[in-house]
């Protein structure tokens, strides 16, 4: 499941939001991801886990993750995993998940008092 969230700037229609937010999903189903956005996620998924295994809590909770996935040595090669995911991957991946027939929509309007 993916969630795409955002706020609306005052005067934006949430129909223009939601455009903007089809645009990006069908640039991932057509385009490579550049390198330079690859090798930023790549860096900040693995600062998050990194930091993340600074708390005791934390690696208890991951700990006990994996075991119940049935391989606790999963633990160690997380990061690997998930940066050995290439940009074909991601694209073929998009193409598959991103329709507008799997889609939800929910969005919070403010209300003015009407």
């Amino acid at each position: 499941m993916f969630v795409f969230t955002g706020n609306i700037l005052p005067g934006v229609q949430p129909e223009t939001v939601e455009a903007v937010f089809w645009e990006e999903m069908e640039a991932l189903k057509t385009e490579s991801v550049s390198d330079y956005e690859l090798d930023k996620v790549n860096n900040k998924y693995e600062s998050g886990v990194v930091f993340g295994e600074i708390n005791a809590m934390n690696k208890a909770m991951n700990l006990g993750y994996y075991e119940m996935l049935g391989d606790l040595e999963l633990i160690n090669r997380e990061v690997e995993i998930h940066n050995s995911v290439t940009k074909e991957e991601i694209r073929d991946a998009a193409q598959k998940i991103f329709r507008r027939e799997k889609c939800s929509t929910l969005m919070y309007l403010k209300n003015n008092g009407n």
